[in-house]
């Protein structure tokens, strides 16, 4: 760790590349076992990929080189590429022309050069929009075959493998293994030789079941990301000795709150339970005492274990339509570690005092013993706060809720004054029947109750941050996993404010110096004009700012307007959590901490917060892709019996090749450009396309459309314009326009 901090070091301050002769020179490198360290230091450096190594072992960072990046890449269906780039979140994406891939593959780790224009350039290279990059694959820096899904089918010569995803690659397997396999099996290969210009051999490594068996749509895409419902065997084997009750044993060193008022708020379905609340008044009214208990998973799940290895390959629970695909086994998710009603469960217990004015004066973070008195759902929650209204078996709790309640909107209040931005964006529910086929889409609701728990945990997750960040008990550097979300770039926010003004609120804001209360000032400043055009505003205001992921480094939060920041409520599901409850053991609430334990944190923390962050992608792209196949499937099931109907949508993105549009019900499909009549013109700020003689067509219009075509195969819904619409105070505003311009006989 120290040659690779030196190694490090060194070539930040070099803007160029450096010889290996040059390296041994600065870093005073001269005995065998420092020429050793040096050498493991560059792998390791390759490894995270931050350093660049040319044919010629010449080396340079590529977060100082001008022109080098290194990310991951995505393949679209035309076969062109974008790389996302690691470790530099303001960073776009990287534009890379199918000629240019040099052999890359969909998800390879590569690096990028990115290409400088000048007047003589191939205008074919050049985006289209001037804040993105082209640039050229010039090195395969890690390629993962292990993981490839396909179907079996019927070739000349007899069975063969045909993939399920945009990889353009052959894969050939042994006839022996062909001949246990049957035409229209779902399998996963790992290559195993490669024969070069992406022809490979594979192996079967699991079989999934038949292409028509219910649910496979599910499996295929969730299998794509390295998502599976099965846990292997030695995980299963090890459940054996996880007890299914708390044991004497487990209460020791622990406080024992089971006769405290301690309860539970989730949907009605839910059966992971990972965190619980408790509320009261304490000094005279003076202050609340809020508790949020959360599972103790840490006791359970041992560093190192096949349980906790097989958690840390899935970094995070998977939620596609109509299933759940957990993090942990059910014994597990839904039985020891869930704080069910009425049973004693181990728990850790962050206990907060938080005066009248939303400020945390004490925190008090400690191993507990805790028993729900109360399983509650969201339903019955927002109908005593929301309604008056009080179902039975809540009579007990209604003046605790109450009280919860107000504490949640001193909370919120807190939060929005101190710059942090309000996303709450329309989220579609798919309902399935119980075979998988999509009955129902509709928005997802979130209620008073669903908003007190976030504020609840926000107020947790802050204050364990602020503990998290180890006290210097060793006098090193701190230590934790936090949940970051870095500022966005001034360029951003300027395009967001140009993009807002454009849908008609002149808004402004200051791009010069970007402050925590920079995006919520902006959106404080818009009325919108319906609940889908906040929507399409904030999601616009998200894509403005990096996206969250974990760090070692304490980097703060934007979106929330904080400092400190970590995710420590929901263990059961987040792995991040699960790490979070084991510095907090090991480190922070540990009176023996030494160097070994500190070391072993210092030296792996960098790479779980990475994996992690790409879990969360992974899984989050699956349950995206799911939802989008569902739609397309409920889509192309409804135009069958009802072909002819219209629908109204709202205009949700605009782009050189087509209009994309949610309906009601927020199904998205797109309306392509060349189904439109007349030349359309295609604005970049403004995101919107413009015809002669035609209004302007841009995110928030609302059109009269008909579905056209629905393929759950590609997971796309296609329409067409019936009619533009514009409601009654647009055609006043634009009236009163005419009048002035022209006098009132105009017609």
């Amino acid at each position: 760790m120290e040659m690779k901090d030196r190694l490090y070091n060194y070539l930040k301050t070099k803007k160029d590349f450096v010889s290996y002769e040059k390296i041994e020179e600065a870093l005073h490198i001269s005995t065998s076992d420092e020429k050793r360290l040096l050498g493991e230091a560059i792998e390791e450096l390759e490894k995270d990929f931050k350093l660049y190594v040319s044919k010629n072992h010449q080396y340079i960072l590529f977060e100082v080189s001008k022109n080098l990046r290194a990310g991951e890449l995505s393949i679209n269906k035309k076969g062109d590429g974008y790389v996302k780039v690691f470790d530099m979140p303001n960073e776009s994406d990287i534009f890379i022309q199918k000629e240019e891939l040099k052999y890359a593959l969909d998800n390879d780790k590569v690096a990028v050069e990115i290409i400088e224009f000048d007047g003589k350039d191939d205008k074919r290279y050049r985006p289209r929009d001037p804040e993105k990059r082209s640039g050229r694959v010039i090195k395969i820096l890690d390629r993962d075959l292990s993981n490839i899904v396909g179907e079996i089918v019927k070739g000349e010569d007899g069975l063969e493998f045909k993939s399920l995803d945009k990889r353009d690659a052959t894969f050939i397997m042994d006839e022996d293994e062909l001949a246990d396999c049957v035409e229209g099996e779902i399998v996963v290969l790992e290559a195993v030789n490669n024969l070069g210009k992406n022809q490979f051999t594979a192996v079967i490594k699991n079989k999934l079941g038949h292409k028509d068996d219910a649910g496979m749509d599910i499996k295929v895409i969730c299998a794509k990301h390295e998502v599976y419902d099965e846990f292997p065997q030695e995980v299963l084997d090890e459940l054996e000795d996880i007890p299914t009750e708390v044991e004497d044993k487990d209460r020791v060193g622990r406080v024992d709150l089971t006769d405290k008022v301690i309860f539970t708020i989730d949907g009605k379905d839910t059966k992971d339970i990972d965190d619980a609340i408790s509320v009261e008044m304490i000094e005279d009214g003076k202050y609340f005492l809020l508790g949020v208990h959360i599972a103790d998973v840490s006791y359970y799940v041992k560093p190192g274990s096949a349980i906790d290895q097989e958690a840390y390959k899935r970094g995070t629970s998977c939620y596609p339509p109509g299933s759940v695909i957990p993090m942990l086994p059910h014994k597990l998710s839904n039985g020891i570690c869930s704080l069910n009603e009425g049973v004693d469960r181990c728990a850790f217990s962050c206990e907060m005092k938080i005066d009248r004015n939303g400020q945390i004066k004490g925190i008090d973070i400690y191993k507990s013993i805790i028993n729900s008195k109360k399983k509650m759902n969201y339903d019955d929650v927002n109908s005593i706060i929301e309604k008056g209204e009080i179902p039975t078996g809540y009579e007990q709790f209604v003046d605790t809720l109450k009280l919860l309640q107000e504490l949640a909107h001193i909370i919120r209040h807190t939060r929005e004054n101190r710059g942090a931005s309000d996303f709450d964006i329309l989220e579609p529910k798919v309902i399935c029947d119980i075979d998988g086929t999509p009955v129902k889409i509709e928005a997802r609701e979130r209620g008073e109750g669903e908003r007190l728990i976030e504020d609840d945990m926000l107020s947790a997750n802050e204050s364990v941050a602020k503990r998290e960040a180890f006290n210097e008990i060793l006098g090193r550097p701190a230590l934790g996993v936090y949940r970051v979300h870095e500022f966005p770039l001034p360029t951003k926010v300027e395009k967001f404010i140009k993009f807002v003004s454009s849908l008609g609120h002149p808004v402004k804001g200051d791009v010069k110096t970007i402050t925590y209360r920079t995006i919520s000032d902006i959106l404080k400043q818009i009325t919108y004009k319906n609940e889908t055009e906040a929507s399409i505003i904030k999601s616009m205001g998200v894509r403005s700012m990096p996206k969250a992921y974990y760090s070692e480094e304490n980097l703060g939060h934007y979106g929330l307007a904080l400092k400190f920041y970590t995710h420590f409520t929901s263990p059961i599901r987040r792995y991040p959590d699960l790490m979070v409850h084991r510095i907090l053991t090991d480190l922070v609430l540990n009176p023996n901490v030494d160097d070994a334990i500190y070391d072993y944190y210092a030296s792996h923390l960098a790479e779980i917060c990475r994996q992690c962050s790409d879990r969360e992608v992974k899984a989050a792209e699956a349950e995206r892709e799911c939802v989008s196949m569902k739609m397309a499937e409920y889509m192309a099931n409804y135009i069958k019996e009802f072909p002819d109907e219209e629908y109204k949508a709202v205009v949700c993105g605009v782009t050189s090749f087509g209009i994309f549009v949610q309906l009601p019900n927020l199904v998205e499909g797109m309306i392509p450009l060349s189904s439109l009549d007349g030349y359309y013109t295609f604005n970049e700020d403004t995101q919107s396309l413009s015809a002669k003689g035609r209004a302007p067509i841009q995110m928030g219009s609302e059109l009269q459309v008909k579905c056209v075509s629905a393929s759950k195969e590609d997971a796309q819904v296609t329409f067409e314009i019936v009619k533009t619409l514009e409601d009654k105070k647009d055609r006043q505003e634009k009236g009163k326009k005419l009048v002035k311009e022209h006098g009132r006989n105009i017609k």
